[in-house]
């Protein structure tokens, strides 16, 4: 929250750097300042390190320089190699403090691959050189789908594609031209382009948000509606 960085808007005026405590060796304590629903939410972003170990290494920068290559926190693996923007190589913690739930879970560590292409990643992974890919794209995905040795896991996003409109400056600050669009856009051809593997929104949130609320009258194409909407512009 001091350099305002990483999580840190996600915190900043809900709760203070004061209020933050180290209760024990195993618990945090956050007051908030005031009710915040995304508090839960929020928690698995805010990483806790060792303080130890950063105010040791705490720089000019506030550490920021170290943890660039160094990890300092207290997970079921460790950092053993980093190379910005290519790899990261972690190793099993054999110290870990929850342990491990499985007896047989031997796994050593786990090697993570930047792969920015969708056709890369695909390659990759027919050439048993990757055991997981996330990311794929709808036509690369397919292409893998008849691999009775891949499977293909997809879940609701969290996220959404949309259209910004500047509701302050030129055409689109009038609120009848943003409706006569938003009737007029095709959005049948926005799920084409994904090969059906999409989905129509009926709320400013996707489905997989707390707190999602339905909403009956979400636009979509209409262009008798869209004609009255532009007659009222100017």
């Amino acid at each position: 929250m001091e350099i305002h960085e990483g999580p840190a808007w996600m915190l900043e005026g809900f709760v203070s750097p004061d209020n933050i405590k180290a209760v024990d060796a195993t618990t945090v304590e956050c007051t908030l300042d005031t009710p915040y629903a995304a508090f839960l939410s929020f928690l698995p972003w805010w990483y806790i390190v060792n303080p130890a170990v950063v105010e040791a290494n705490r720089g000019d920068d506030l550490g920021r320089s170290y943890l660039l290559e160094n990890a300092t926190g207290s997970g079921p693996y460790m950092l053993e190699r980093f190379e910005a923007g290519n790899s990261c190589v972690l190793k099993r913690n054999e110290d870990y403090w929850k342990g491990f739930p499985y007896d047989n879970d031997r796994m050593g560590g786990v090697i993570y691959r930047l792969i920015r292409e969708s056709s890369a990643q695909r390659a990759t992974l027919l050439k048993g050189e990757a055991d997981l890919v996330t990311g794929l794209g709808v036509e690369e995905r397919q292409a893998v789908s008849d691999n009775d040795d891949i499977t293909i896991s997809t879940i609701p996003s969290l996220t959404s594609f949309g259209i910004k409109m500047n509701t302050q400056q030129g055409i689109t600050a009038d609120l009848n031209i943003r409706k006569a669009l938003a009737y007029a856009y095709n959005y049948v051809s926005s799920l084409q382009i994904l090969n059906g593997e999409g989905k129509l929104q009926t709320s400013p949130f996707t489905e997989a948000i707390k707190g999602y609320v339905t909403i009956d009258d979400m636009p979509r194409r209409d262009i008798d509606e869209a004609k009255e909407h532009l007659a009222k512009t100017d």
